[in-house]
């Protein structure tokens, strides 16, 4: 046999091989999620049932998920996601089941996994990556386990308990997951480790911290010993594993909350500024902890004062591309002196109405859906501040309904329970929450207030609530401030 043929066989061989390595890398990429659905549990899934996927879960508004459809038939469903990155999370609409964290599920590229509800109490996985999802499912079920409730917000016994119960649910989590250490990658078992450890922490010390407005200032200091103790402790909880950063949402969630209360509580203070909280982790952290961070102080501290004037230092700290651009759509949409959305939106008699048709007026603007009681709630509460100005042309009350059937929408205005005869009230053209205007505001619950200046430009995103007497002036009086 010749050189020439030998080398040419030989790359033949190559190629193949290259090929079969790319088919398996690219299959590995999908993940597949199928289930059995009992008869008796088909009734609590909607009409258009979803799977929810993030390749980065994280809780800013702006973190939008892969949608993908499920058709239930013969009480079986498939779905397929293709995923770019080694892991991700998921959640099931209408599907109460509890993880490490709410309803969400990390998950694997290259899982194929089948979910058997018989009961909406009694699930389980089975298949490829099963063993790491039932873990989860078992993790969720130990939140309800042991819980003590206190007759006194100021019994200091709670915080001791809650140490307590914290040592305890670490120890037997941990040893369930080193079962696990064999079946899944060393990252996998590391981030599961992060996801649990800081689900438990975060559970316990928001738990303590639950009633501080009205704590006295005994139980105050029990409880600044406690946050003390695991601050000190943070130093072994740190990492600058980036694999573990970029994917464990709850751990960086755990540790701003953790920094954000001892900021508060070495100050004396109940409620600290956006300032004290942004500082201080930009001086204690670094790398993209740092910066994940900073994002959540944006993202759970927006509606403080002071927010906008740490905007463009951020933007200019931040590295990780992820964080940069969560804080630019926070300046973008919700920070006052932000241009308005655009929006084109139908109304009952199917006339759509846009922001330009209010040129020249003020526009108070809320968002609900039918059957949310908070946003009946808050009908009530605009109801003077709606009497005050109706005979003032210059001012708009626009209700937007986010319900996806137009049907919704009208039977909540004719109820008369979410607008007022004075409201001019448009839906989300059967797009529901998924309307770009959502989007671009970062709302992921209702109701919300949006107030707009007589030039499109946002006044504020989150306006005085009419909650009392206070609250109901202040309000009146930023609108007419900006008449």
């Amino acid at each position: 046999m010749s050189k020439k043929i030998k080398l040419l066989i030989l790359f033949c061989i190559i190629c193949q091989f290259a090929n079969g390595q790319n088919g398996s890398r690219k299959e590995d990429q999908k993940i597949i999620i199928s289930g059995y659905i009992a008869d008796s549990c088909l009734k609590n899934f909607s009409d258009s049932p979803e799977i929810y996927f993030y390749d980065q879960y994280n809780e800013t508004p702006y973190n939008r998920s892969l949608v993908i459809p499920i058709s239930i038939k013969n009480n079986r469903f498939v779905a397929t996601i293709k995923n770019e990155g080694r892991v991700g999370y998921f959640r099931i609409k209408d599907l109460p089941i509890l993880g490490i964290y709410q309803n969400f599920f990390l998950i694997e590229s290259g899982d194929s996994l089948s979910l058997n509800i018989l009961t909406m109490k009694d699930m389980c996985f089975t298949g490829k990556g099963s063993e790491k999802m039932n873990y989860q499912l078992w993790i969720g079920k130990q939140w309800f386990q042991n819980f003590k409730s206190f007759n006194s917000i100021n019994d200091t016994a709670r915080i001791y308990y809650d140490k307590q119960r914290m040592l305890k649910m670490m120890s037997t989590s941990l040893d369930s997951l080193d079962f696990l250490r064999k079946k899944v990658g060393d990252d996998v078992y590391r981030l599961l480790k992060y996801n649990t450890l800081s689900a438990i922490k975060n559970e316990c010390l928001t738990n303590s911290l639950s009633f501080i407005k009205t704590n006295d200032s005994v139980y105050r200091k029990a409880l600044k010993k406690r946050i003390n103790e695991l601050y000190h402790e943070q130093s072994t909880f740190v990492t600058a594993d980036t694999f573990i950063v970029k994917n464990s949402f709850i751990y960086s969630k755990y540790l701003f909350n953790l920094n954000k209360y001892y900021v508060a509580l070495t100050a004396n203070s109940i409620k600290p500024s956006f300032g004290s909280v942004y500082n201080f982790i930009n001086e204690h952290f670094s790398g993209m902890l740092r910066d994940r961070l900073m994002l959540n102080c944006f993202v759970y501290m927006m509606r403080e004062k002071g927010v906008s004037d740490y905007i463009f230092p951020a933007l200019n700290t931040v590295k990780d591309d992820s964080s940069k651009e969560g804080i630019e759509l926070i300046a973008k949409s919700r920070i006052p002196g932000a241009k308005a959305y655009n929006f084109s939106l139908e109304g009952i008699d199917g006339k759509y109405v846009k922001l330009e048709d209010f040129k020249g007026k003020v526009v108070l603007m809320d968002s609900w859906f039918e059957g949310c009681i908070n946003c009946t709630v808050l009908s009530k509460q605009l109801a003077p501040v709606i009497d005050y100005f109706k005979n003032n042309q210059k001012v708009v009350f626009l209700g937007v309904n986010v319900d996806r059937k137009k049907e919704k929408f009208i039977e909540g205005v004719n109820s008369g329970q979410y607008t007022s005869d004075q409201t001019i009230s448009v839906y989300t053209n059967g797009l529901g929450e998924r309307h770009p205007m959502l989007e671009y505001y970062q709302y992921d619950g209702y109701p919300n207030l949006l107030l707009i200046n007589k030039e499109g430009v946002i006044i504020s995103a989150n306006p005085p609530r009419p909650i009392n007497k206070e609250r109901t002036e202040q309000l009146i009086k930023l609108i007419n401030e900006n008449l």
